[in-house]
Order: structure tokens, then sequence, then C-alpha cells
């Protein structure tokens, strides 16, 4: 690749930089061209500096003069007189030479060391991507997976005697690695000084991998350090230089590792630390963060694309440096803003595709997953309604179900926000043709129901809609044995008891539903059906004279002040869904739950005739945002 790549002159000496991430094998690259160059007869004379600091690269200038064979006696305190003299050995050659300045980071270091003439080529390994006019820059990617194969097999000392087995958890691993170098060499050293095999190398990696990536083998040559140190140290440097780019990386980390569209970084800045913030809104200052990042090649920007990238290693290392609160701040914020960025309307095919470019990208749903919070709960499921809103039920799925386990410990199964969850995984399972899985949380809300002595958290009539829902995403039905035996635990005295107020306020509520039903002529199986109870309660509703308070006065509903403009929503824009309903009233101030503004449209349909649209069959009546 080197030979017949083009160079840079500087003014009369070819130059070329490798550059790349650190461990990525710029230097491994080099050397390997060193010994062809030499054997080639191409460059006689082979030069090898240092250049990680002002005192390795004098050390090497010293090497360089041993084999000149000059007398250091003259220079013992006039280093720079010594650099300039090799200099200009060098430059003197009749016979080509090549110069290798390894390390080369701090690109202004380094200008006072090179040669400007002569017959020879200099060759530069660096972690900065932009190396202006100095040399021409080659960048230095991560392996390709079959080359990793054979690397990792070569480096453990199985090439000659790795099984088809052992073949396929090498190719996992390096897939697991991100075909990064480093890590595979580690990787390699790893097995073949413990003797384990391969497949347990990946299992134990799953488990530790903070440990494994940290230990670098005793075999090492040209790259002592692990690359959990070398990348530490690049970390703790941009976290000093700018830490609003040390922030960018953070949010990097929760992202999938192939390009993502800058104008998420941008559009999501409210959600973002205000150092980060701030950089954002100034152009010089965003443009100053990528900077500082591709100084250390901790990135990739593609500028015609407006695309951005990070290596999964480095993605794994910066979430390893965090703490689990950190983490949990971090995935929170970007998946809000990711669905902030949603378009309202799914059905526009050209908004769905723009912004199905970032669910493609968020690893931040992992993170939530881990955690047991309410918190966690209510933004698994906010972000699972959007995903259904796109059809995108088998991402969708797994996060409504960690929704509803959350719910279900901390809140009990009996509490609205759990049902709502069960109600909208039942609609999950429902899309994917999975009636069994419906069949059997429908199961496990009844066992539950039955084994309560009491009343459920809140109101009956919102249990009736949750449930009701239910059975309308079941499109075979259930049985009738199943209804009835429904119909009973919702009509038991045990769950109509006066035990407390919001009980009492839910019952008078349902008999003024029954009642005013009843007197526009509807029949007692029709409101029945409308409702969700029992005939023999229907009747018992209409031949009651007045709701039973056992002497108190009904108590006002958070959602009172809000009716009024509830029901001119709905007559200005007939298609207005309960979902914008809710958001519109936690704009206003609303503090209540879905589940009360649920009963209310249910009121208003069952008894007021107005047309409130559910929401289209792809999203669900039932499938609401639960976040508060």
């Amino acid at each position: 690749m080197l030979e017949a790549h083009p160079t840079c002159q500087t003014p009369s000496v070819q130059s070329l930089a490798l550059t790349g991430l650190s461990g990525i094998g710029k230097t491994q690259i080099a050397i390997e061209y060193a010994y062809r160059v030499c054997g080639q007869g191409q460059s006689p004379h082979v030069l090898w500096i240092n250049a990680a600091n002002e005192g390795t690269i004098l050390t090497s200038f010293v090497t360089i003069a041993h084999l000149l064979s000059m007398d250091l006696t003259p220079y013992e305190r006039k280093p720079d007189a010594l650099v300039a003299d090799v200099l200009c050995c060098v430059e003197q050659k009749c016979e080509p030479w090549l110069m290798i300045i390894d390390n080369a980071d701090n690109l202004e270091l380094i200008q006072a060391y090179l040669p400007h003439s002569g017959n020879g080529r200099l060759l530069l390994t660096t972690q900065v991507t932009a190396v202006g006019m100095l040399a021409l820059p080659i960048e230095v990617d991560c392996m390709e997976v079959e080359d990793g194969i054979r690397f990792l097999l070569h480096r453990a000392r199985r090439l000659d005697t790795a099984s088809p087995d052992e073949v396929a958890a090498a190719r996992q691993i390096v897939l697991t690695l991100g075909q990064f170098p480093l890590a595979l060499d580690q990787a390699g050293a790893y097995i073949e000084e413990t003797g384990c095999s391969i497949a347990t190398y990946l299992r134990l990696y799953q488990d530790h991998h903070q440990t494994l990536l940290a230990r670098r083998g005793n075999a090492f040559t040209n790259h002592p350090n692990p690359v959990a140190t070398t990348w530490s140290f690049s970390f703790q440097c941009l976290e000093q230089r700018n830490p609003a780019a040390a922030q960018l990386l953070r949010l990097s980390a929760f992202l999938s590792p192939h390009p993502l569209p800058e104008e998420f970084i941008r559009q999501g800045a409210a959600y973002w630390p205000s150092a980060l913030q701030q950089a954002i809104m100034d152009p010089l200052a965003y443009n100053q963060l990528f900077q500082d990042l591709l100084a250390f090649s901790l990135v990739k920007r593609l500028s015609s694309n407006r695309l951005i990238s990070v290596h999964h290693l480095v993605q794994v290392m910066q979430i390893d440096q965090m703490g689990a609160a950190e983490r949990y701040e971090w995935a929170k914020q970007i998946i809000r803003a990711m669905h902030t960025l949603f378009p309202r309307d799914s059905t526009d095919m050209v908004t769905r595709s723009h912004c199905l470019r970032y669910l493609g990208q968020v690893e931040a749903y992992t993170i939530l997953m881990q955690q047991q919070h309410l918190e966690a709960a209510e933004i698994l499921a906010w972000a699972s309604s959007h995903l259904a809103a796109h059809e995108l039920y088998h991402i969708a799925e797994p996060l409504m179900r960690k929704a509803f386990s959350i719910r279900e410990q901390r809140a009990g199964l009996l509490h609205p926000d759990t049902i709502q969850s069960l109600s909208d995984l039942a609609f999950l399972y429902t899309q994917q043709g999975k009636e069994r899985d419906v069949r059997m949380l429908y199961e496990h809300l009844v066992r539950a129901w039955k084994g309560t002595g009491g009343s459920p958290h809140r109101t009956i009539v919102d249990m009736h809609i949750h449930i009701n829902a239910l059975f309308a995403h079941t499109n075979s039905g259930l049985t009738q044995e199943h209804q009835e035996r429904l119909t009973r635990f919702l009509t038991s005295a045990s769950w109509h008891e006066p035990q407390a107020q919001h009980n009492v306020e839910v019952e008078s509520d349902t008999m003024c539903i029954v009642r005013k039903l009843r007197a526009q002529g509807v029949s007692i199986r029709e409101i029945a059906r409308r409702v969700g109870i029992a005939r023999n309660t229907v009747r018992k509703y209409v031949r009651t004279e007045s709701p039973s308070t056992t002497g108190r006065s009904p108590r006002q509903s958070v959602l009172d002040p809000y009716k009024s403009q509830i029901r001119t929503w709905i007559a200005e824009d007939g298609a207005c869904t309960r979902k914008e309903l809710f958001i519109r009233l936690k704009a206003m101030g609303y503090t209540g739950s879905l589940s009360t503004l649920n009963a209310f449209v249910h009121y208003m349909q069952c008894v007021e005739g107005d047309t409130v649209h559910s929401l289209p069959r792809a999203t669900s009546s039932a499938f609401l945002p639960s976040c508060k």
C-alpha cells in the first residue's frame, strides 16, 4: 500500500502519515514497511524516532548518532546542536534512507526534528487526523473480519489446529472486539497464556470485559499498553483540552458505532449538558469539538454526508468509566431527545425514513433495560409507543415487556399504569400474531384479580376500559367462559364495597353513564356492552334513585377544569387522538393520569355521543403514552 501511494515532499523529502486510533496497528505497519524496503534494497538506512515526547525524541537522535559513528563528546550539554548535526548528516547521505517518526501525536513538537532535504522518505504514525501539508495522510482502519480471524488464531497459536467450531468462536470474538488489532492481540495472548478455549474466552469477555481489556499479556512487543490504558490517557487529555468534546464523546457512547446524522446532536441540544449545549449553538465552538476529537482519532467525521461514527470499543470504555447514575441519565436524555425528534405523522413516509435513521442508532435502551426505577419504566413505555406508531413492533416489544415487569414489581399488577402496560404489550403481541401470549397475559391478570380481597388502586371504570381494549386486540376473541369469568370478577361485591372515596366516585360515575344511556333509550344489553359491566348491574343502577355516597359529598376530579377545553378540541378536530389530548393537557398544567382522561373520553363516547377517534389500528386506542 505504502509503496504505491503518492507522497508529499518537504521540500524534496517524500512524506506519508499513517493516521488512526492508538492501537489500530500503525506502528506494526511501519515496522513491516521498514523490513520490506530494506529487503528490497530501496532504503538501506532506516532511522527510527520515538516522538512520544521531547525526551524520547532526543534519546532517538542519540541512538542515530551512534549508528552514524558520530563523536558525542561535544554534544553533552548541547542537544540542539546534536539534533542539527544528525539531520545535516542524514540529509547529505547519498544512499536512500527512510526515517520513521512513531507516535507523532504532537505535530508542532516534531517540526524541529524533521529533515527538509535529501535522498530519503519520511513516514509518520499519528493519532491526528488532520496533518496538513506535513505529509499525505493514510487512514488505518480496523482489520477485515477474515484477516482478524487469522490474526487471532495465529496469536493464540491455534491457526493450524483450529476446528470449525473454534473458527466460528474466533469470528464472534473478532466481531465483538470490533476487529480492533490491539484488542485481538490481547485476546490471543490470553488464550495462549492460559490455555483456555476460544469459546471460553468469548464467555469470559461477556462478564469481565473490563478486566480483559486492561490485561496486556506477558509477550507484548511494540505496544506495551493494553487498550484500556492507551485510551484512558486519550480520554484524560481530551477532558482537559475541551470538556464539551468529552461530553460529546460520552453522548456518542450510547449510539450505534455506525454513522450517525449530525443533526441528531444539533437538534437534541436541549437535552445535553450545558457545556455541550453552548458549544453546539456556536458554529466555531461546534467545529472545535470535532477538531479536538479528531486529534485523537476518537471519532470519524464524514463532512460531505454530515455523519459521525465512533469505534465500538471506544464506546464500551466510555460507558465503563461512568457510574450507574451517569449512565442512566445519559440513556434517559438520549431516548427523550430521539423521540422528541420523531414526526407527529407516522404515516408520512418521507419523515418516517428520516427518523428511522435515529432508531437504528440508539443503544441507550439497554441501559434502561437494566434499571428497576418506575421512571425507567415510564420512558421505556413512552419509547415503545413511538416505535409502535412506526410499526416497529419487534423493537417496541422488549421495551414494553420491561416496562410492564418494572411496574408490576414496583407498583403491583393491579396498578393502572401496570395494566396500561399490560394492555399495550397485548397489542404488540397481537400485531405480531402472538395470540397465545395475549391469552397468557389475560390469564395472569385474572389470577391476580381473583386473589385480591379488596379494590384495585384506582377506578374500576379504568380497568374496564383497559381490559375491554385487551379483548379488542384479540382478533379471534375470547371464549364465552372467559368473558363470563371476567364479568363475575368485575361485578363481585368486593370490587364495589365503598372502602375508599375513589371507589364511591367510580360507582357514581358508572351509574350516571348507565342512567343517561338508559334515558336515551339504549337497551340494557347494549349498555352492558358499552360500559363493560354485567346486565344485572345495569338493572341495579337503573333502579337506584341515586348513587350510594355513604354520607360523603363527591370529590372534584383533577380533570374538571379541563373538560370544557377537551370538548372544544374534539369539536374543532374530530380526528384528535387521545394521545394528542393528553399531550395538550400536560402543556396546560394537567397533573392527572392518562387513565383519568381515558375514563372521561369513554364517558363522552358512551353518553354524549361525541366522536372521539381512537388511535389508528396500527397504534390502538389502548396504546397511549403513559409518561407523566
